[in-house]
């Protein structure tokens, strides 16, 4: 095969390279939709377990521990407050951030999660 005629396949290299193609382009869809059915069925999962209100609140325990783990090497502990919107009072509230960890532990969403 020269140089002028490399663009040249045989019928059974075309075949066979569209049948790499279907292949590949096959394994991307049943990745995805598998991937999509997993987090879907881990959702549903969660959700019998655990409603949404007990997540947004473990959501905020995380970043209050983590805001309490970089913050006591710059403030002291009783000066480190957290500001988020509390669902049972349908209002922002200003927290010390041990008595928001206090109130989430001794709570009823902190017994959904653990």
């Amino acid at each position: 095969m020269n140089f002028q005629n490399q663009g040249n396949f045989t019928m059974g290299s075309q075949l066979f390279a569209h049948k790499l193609r279907m292949f590949g382009q096959g394994s991307t869809n049943v990745f995805t939709i598998g991937l999509g059915l997993l987090i879907l069925w881990i959702i549903c999962g969660l959700y019998q377990k655990v409603f949404l209100s007990s997540l947004y609140y473990f959501a905020i325990e995380r970043y209050v521990q983590l805001k309490l783990a970089i913050g006591e090497h710059f403030y002291d502990i009783d000066q480190i407050g957290i500001k988020f919107y509390s669902l049972r009072f349908k209002k922002w509230i200003h927290l010390n951030a041990q008595d928001f960890l206090h109130e989430f532990y001794t709570g009823k969403h902190g017994f959904k999660i653990q």
